[in-house]
């Protein structure tokens, strides 16, 4: 009890609470910190995947329109529950193997899409149970498949026409096991005029592989995941409901570039060029349009599918980027450049090295005046030295001639004390020298 007591004491000590605050403040600016960084690799992640989660998404919702094809037709003063479309739609999403089940916003998209504004979204009941329904939509009653023989349902429609097309379809067999149906578009693009073309082959596995094409671009049918679609119809009734839903899809016309500038791309996204021209409305002038290379031919609720408008983005992205820049990175990978923007950089980096150069000469001159200068000091310095000891030479060679005429001065003195006053003087003649006094 007393261990307890001395603990919650020490614990309601204002110091005690102000470290835990602190220690608790502490761990929440690191889990933030460690919440930031995780948050940045996701964003990088997420950009990454963009284009990806569209992909999916486009795909998905291009699944479930040939699904709303093959199961509803468009039929006036009809009305479909939304709930029962849903719900319909709940049940053959585990056996369709579609990564997502159909909400009201996808099929609103949809119908929109095939149907246009002849099919309305509407509400009936009284005021308490009011439900929404689609008006102008009827279920299909669906032929069901007896036949297990898929080669001879197929050589069966490529010799009969009683195969039915839509306008302006045409039926081309090429041979035994590959037919085409073909529509000329009201466009052309590079002089050429676009064809949609389905392409229809029974393979050596004696399973169809059909491919949509258009613009030089293809997708095969088979990523829509069309066999276990429609794989419980005759085969002359599934080519029937995919002929209705290219019919009704939107053809993708690419994205428009200007002319007058360069087509800077990423290398992520190949694409092609041309001029592309409307063949039945002469006011709409030539534009100059551009069809990424993995094109999805089929668009949805626009004139452009996911890919196309990735293209898009990414070069208004470098457009933007572009404008926005004062001068060209001299790191940059001169590939992605235009002929103008590399002769540009050639002369940034050559007016560079020049100022390098420049900068070089000026630090060398300084350099080269500094050890002249520490010369003319260390000259100045030795001069100073040698007058000093000159000076103190003659310092010295001064005290010793004084001190020899003291020396002399002495010795006369001690002469003289010596002498006594007499003088002495010496004479040469015939008999040798002779010292007399005076």
């Amino acid at each position: 009890m007393v261990g307890i007591a001395s603990e919650m004491s020490s614990v309601s000590s204002p110091k005690a609470k102000r470290s835990l605050e602190n220690g608790n403040c502490e761990e929440k600016a690191s889990k933030e910190d460690q919440v930031d960084k995780e948050h940045q690799g996701s964003k990088a992640k997420r950009t990454k995947l963009t284009c990806k989660s569209g992909l999916h998404l486009h795909g998905q919702r291009l699944q479930w329109k040939l699904w709303v094809v093959k199961n509803y037709i468009f039929s006036e003063r009809s009305l479909v529950p939304v709930a029962e479309v849903l719900e319909h739609a709940e049940k053959e999403t585990q056996r369709l193997g579609i990564g997502s089940c159909l909400n009201s916003h996808g099929l609103t998209i949809i119908v929109n899409d095939l149907w246009d504004k002849k099919v309305k979204r509407v509400k009936r009941g009284s005021r308490g149970s009011r439900k929404a329904f689609l008006l102008n939509v009827a279920r299909k009653q669906i032929q069901v498949r007896t036949s297990d023989n898929l080669k001879l349902e197929f050589e069966d429609m490529a010799k009969d026409n009683s195969l039915m097309l839509p306008n302006r379809w045409f039926k081309i067999v090429d041979n035994e096991n590959k037919i085409s149906l073909v529509h000329p578009e009201s466009w052309e693009f590079e002089n050429q005029r676009i064809y949609t073309e389905i392409s229809i082959e029974l393979n050596g596995e004696k399973q169809l592989v059909c491919f949509i094409k258009s613009h030089g671009s293809q997708v095969n049918l088979g990523d829509l995941k069309f066999q276990k679609l429609l794989e419980d119809l005759p085969l002359e009734i599934q080519v029937e409901t995919l002929l209705e839903f290219v019919e009704r899809s939107t053809l993708c016309l690419g994205c428009s570039f200007p002319g007058d500038s360069g087509i800077l791309c990423l290398p992520l996204l190949p694409h092609k060029v041309g001029m592309l021209k409307s063949l039945n409305d002469p006011e709409i002038s030539q534009q100059n349009q551009a069809f990424s290379s993995a094109c999805e031919v089929i668009a949805l609720s626009s004139n452009q599918c996911p890919i196309c408008q990735s293209l898009k983005k990414s070069y208004a992205r470098r457009k933007e980027r572009k404008e926005k820049r004062t001068s060209i990175n001299k790191y940059c990978n001169k590939r992605y450049l235009t002929k103008e923007e590399i002769h540009l950089q050639l002369q940034e980096e050559k007016k560079m090295r020049q100022k390098q150069l420049q900068e070089q000469k000026k630090s060398h001159d300084a350099e080269s005046t500094d050890d002249d200068d520490e010369d003319d000091e260390g000259e100045s310095l030795d001069d100073d030295d040698d007058d000093e000891e000159e000076e103190e030479e003659e310092e010295d060679d001064d005290d010793e001639e004084s001190l020899d005429d003291d020396e002399e001065k002495g010795d006369k003195e001690e002469e003289e004390d010596n002498s006594g006053g007499v003088e002495w003087r010496i004479r040469n003649d015939s008999k040798g020298l002779t010292l007399y006094r005076v």
